[in-house]
């Protein structure tokens, strides 16, 4: 698969766990961005870290979450390595996310 684009999607709901990807928060800000779920004054359900991602590839878009899941609170997930849950409605979600955290950075 090819990413020719990403970009934060306005799609916030609908998917489910498609696979898991080992990264460190800081990683992830560099490929990603900021996530665009972060903690507020108590918590949320289940999410504290979530990124809404839609990419454009050469066989066509594919949308993903990267997100923690069911932690105690946001830090868990921000310092050293951690395991991600990757959300989409098919499994081109986990290759999209893999084949473009592999990139290299523009």
């Amino acid at each position: 698969m090819k990413i020719i684009n990403i970009t934060e999607s306005n799609m916030k709901s609908g998917s489910c766990l498609q696979g898991y990807m080992t990264a460190n928060y800081d990683e992830l800000v560099e490929k990603f961005g900021e996530p665009y779920k972060a903690e507020k004054e108590g918590g949320f359900d289940k999410v504290w870290t979530e990124w809404s991602l839609l990419f454009e590839t050469d066989e066509g878009e594919v949308y993903a979450t990267i997100y923690d899941w069911k932690e105690d609170g946001p830090e868990a997930s921000r310092h050293g390595t951690y395991r991600w849950h990757i959300g989409g409605m098919d499994w081109k979600a986990e290759d999209a996310v893999g084949t473009a955290f592999n990139m290299e950075v523009a």
